[in-house]
């Protein structure tokens, strides 16, 4: 082998040598750049630094090249400076590029969470904005279904008199006060004297007398006296008269058209006989009041008509009725429970019939305190019970209540005894034929009620007229016979035109009255709500009477202090008065009643019967959707809404029909516990097919009455319903 062969051969080998170590080099080189795109890869934190120094050190200790390829056209020659200059830059460049990748996403990250956030305060901006539409939509809506109180709020404290109307079941009373007169602090209330009877009165009897064309003729006294010459005369057919007919529109349902039957069983409606009865003594009213201000107007009067705590909505709305036929307006009307007029009486006056200062209600029944009152009136009991607020105001504690036990019962009780002694016939001839003799008999007979003692032991005497001693005696024989035939043989004797009753008969007639008021009374001091309750007052004409006084007194004497206040014959009237004044004095109430309309609804948990084909989906019909609960708390001005959808686009108006009930959970307005109160006439706009449109019905309660108002939601127009009675 030559020298030249041997060099060739030496450098072919040093070449292969340093191709192989360039391979390793270059393999571990790539393998370190792929550790540091896997490393770039990750999530940057302070790892990262530490593993690229360790790769940088990796690098910088690489084998150096122990000599340069002679070959420079085939390969360049290797500087390790440049190697790691070059690599490191690679590094810096990429670890640059990463972060700066990384950067743009965490920015383009929270450009999006600011955008999303700008999105989102955008929308609860419009929402924010929607709400106070709706609130404002709210406020106006209830500021006009606020309108007609706020109407009798100015009318009763702008107008210059306060007029109240009791028109009792036995009795009726007027009274008015100016409106300086009623803020005394003792309130000067003038009440109305009735002539006609034998004496001069504060009540007439709730009487009237109407011809042929149901025209008025007259009332109270004169109705009687008139109607009994009539009788006399035989000329009475051609007229209609009513005698304590209020009673007529208790227990039963009460609608536009209901009619009642006079003393000849002749039927008229008793919307006419009412509105008859309220327009003579609104005209009565101006002309007393015309005789202390000799320039009087009707705008000038605000009137307060007074009906029993037990009556229906559809009674308190027969009465508004009746009302503004005979011309009060409406804005210048309101209706008071009888017991809760009373109760803002006794606020006013003394609370017992002594005149000590130590008395007064605000001294006796403090803020906080409870009390009854119980109204006995001719009818009815009216009972209730309010807790005396700081502020003067009274709060219901339970719904009111009562019932059938008035005076009015110890008159059917005598009269049932007359008819044991005399027979049915004879006293129901006396009374259509001898009708002024017949009211002279209870009319005697109710101050003889009214002056019972509880240790009377002296015979209760009552003048007959002759004309029943006449018709005894056609038809008994003699009146001796008729009295040995009864069951009073021992306790009644006949003398001198004069029937003797032992004084135990006598107030015999009481006992079912009385003691069906104390087993009502009883069961009402069971509840809880009522076990701090310390004082009861006894208002109405029959608390007058010294037995129902004893009876209540020797029950609840020992637990409650029993007041009468002075004047207590007139408290509901004078009460009303000072109510009209006083708007506001209730400033809470318990619903007697739930209310509610007829609904649809889906058909899961309801009977297969109760189906209705309606609409396409399947509904429930029937339903009874409850606006308010009985017992439930309200204010004044409570408001509870509801929105509703119209189905049908043919429809030209949106009939709702209100439902109560005195179950407060009733689940259909057909339970044997519910009844149609009335329907409320809701005009629509025109509605084109396919086109939903929402009606939201709003109820206004805490008043005596019930306010009813409706509006379309698609044009925000509130409507007045027209309510009808059923």
């Amino acid at each position: 082998m030559t020298p030249a062969s041997d060099f060739q051969t030496n450098e072919k080998e040093d070449l292969d040598r340093k191709r192989v170590f360039f391979q390793r080099q270059y393999d571990e080189s790539s393998g370190i750049l792929l550790q540091i795109d896997n490393l770039l890869q990750e999530s940057h934190d302070i790892t990262l630094f530490t593993d690229w120094k360790r790769l940088k050190t990796d690098v910088q200790n690489l084998t150096e090249i122990d000599q340069t390829l002679q070959n420079p056209k085939r390969i360049e020659s290797f500087n390790e400076d440049n190697f790691m200059k070059a690599v490191m830059e690679d590094i810096d460049k990429r670890l640059t590029r990463s972060i700066f990748k990384e950067t743009e996403t965490e920015i383009e990250l929270l450009t999006n969470a600011v955008k999303e956030k700008e999105m989102l305060a955008c929308e609860l901006q419009k929402e924010n904005n929607d709400l106070n539409k709706d609130l404002r939509q709210k406020q106006a809506e209830i500021e006009k279904l606020s309108q007609q109180f706020r109407e009798w709020s100015m009318a009763s404290t702008v107008c210059l008199f306060c007029a109240a109307i009791d028109i009792g079941t036995t009795y009726t009373r007027v009274a008015f006060s100016s409106r300086d007169d009623s803020k005394r602090q003792a309130p000067l209330i003038s009440t109305m004297i009735w002539p006609g009877s034998k004496l001069l009165s504060f009540k007439a009897p709730t009487a009237v007398l109407l011809d042929s064309n149901q025209k008025f003729v007259a009332f109270g006294y004169e109705a009687e006296n008139m109607y009994s010459e009539l009788v006399a005369y035989k000329e009475h057919e051609e007229y209609y008269y009513f005698h304590r007919f209020k009673m007529l529109l208790c227990d039963r349902r009460i609608t536009r058209d209901i009619k009642i039957k006079d003393v000849c069983d002749k039927e008229m409606e008793a919307l006419t006989v009412f509105q008859s009865v309220i327009q003579f003594l609104k005209d009565q009213l101006l002309i007393k009041i015309s005789e202390k201000i000799k320039v009087i107007e009707e705008n000038d009067l605000f009137y307060v008509l007074t009906v029993p705590a037990v009556w229906e909505d559809s009674a308190k709305q027969f009465m508004r009725e009746a009302a503004t036929k005979a011309g009060i307006k409406s804005g210048h009307l309101s209706i008071a429970l009888e017991p809760e007029a009373a109760a803002i009486y006794c606020q006013h006056f003394m609370t017992d019939r002594n005149n000590r200062e130590k008395n007064a209600f605000a001294e006796t029944i403090k803020a906080g305190m409870k009390y009854m009152v119980v109204d006995l009136g001719g009818g009815s009991a009216d009972i209730t019970v309010h807790q005396r607020c700081g502020d003067g105001t009274l709060k219901e504690v339970v719904p009111a209540s009562g019932g059938p036990w008035g005076g009015k019962s110890i008159d059917e009780s005598f009269h049932g005894f007359l008819k044991r002694i005399f027979g049915h016939t004879v006293m129901e001839e006396l009374r259509k034929t001898e009708l002024e003799d017949f009211n002279d008999l209870f009319r005697q007979f109710e101050t003889k009620k009214r002056s019972i003692r509880v240790d009377q032991t002296n015979k209760v005497v009552v003048t007959l007229p002759v004309a029943l001693i006449d018709l005894v005696k056609s038809c008994r024989g003699k009146m001796k016979t008729a009295l040995e035939q009864s069951p009073y043989g021992q306790a009644v004797c006949y003398k001198k035109d004069k029937l003797h009753i032992s004084p135990d008969t006598f107030r015999d007639l009481f006992k079912s009255t009385t003691e069906a008021l104390i087993k009502h009374l009883e069961r009402m001091f069971r509840d809880d709500k009522l076990s701090d309750l310390e004082n009861l007052i006894m208002v109405g004409g029959f608390s007058e009477c010294e037995l129902i006084q004893h009876r209540m007194t020797e029950k609840f004497g020992k637990h409650k202090k029993i007041i009468i206040p002075k004047e207590a014959e007139l408290a509901v009237l004078k009460g009303a008065v000072l109510y009209g004044n006083q708007p506001k004095a209730i400033s809470a109430i318990l619903m007697r009643r739930t209310y509610g309309i007829q609904s649809l609804w889906g058909p899961h948990m309801h009977p297969e019967y109760k189906k209705s084909d309606l609409v396409v989906v399947n509904r429930c019909k029937d339903l009874f959707f409850k606006f308010l609960q009985a017992g439930e708390k309200v204010e004044p001005g409570h408001t509870v809404s509801q929105i509703f959808q119209v189905f049908k686009s043919d429809e030209s108006n949106l009939e709702f029909t209100i439902y109560t009930s005195i179950d407060p959970n009733p689940r259909y307005v057909t339970d044997p516990n519910c009844q149609r109160l009335g329907s409320l006439i809701i005009p629509l706009p025109d509605i084109r097919a396919g086109q939903t449109l929402e009606i939201e019905a709003t109820m206004v309660v805490g008043y005596t009455e019930l306010l009813v108002r409706a509006k379309d939601l698609h044009t925000g127009r509130i409507v007045e319903c027209e309510f009808n009675l059923f």
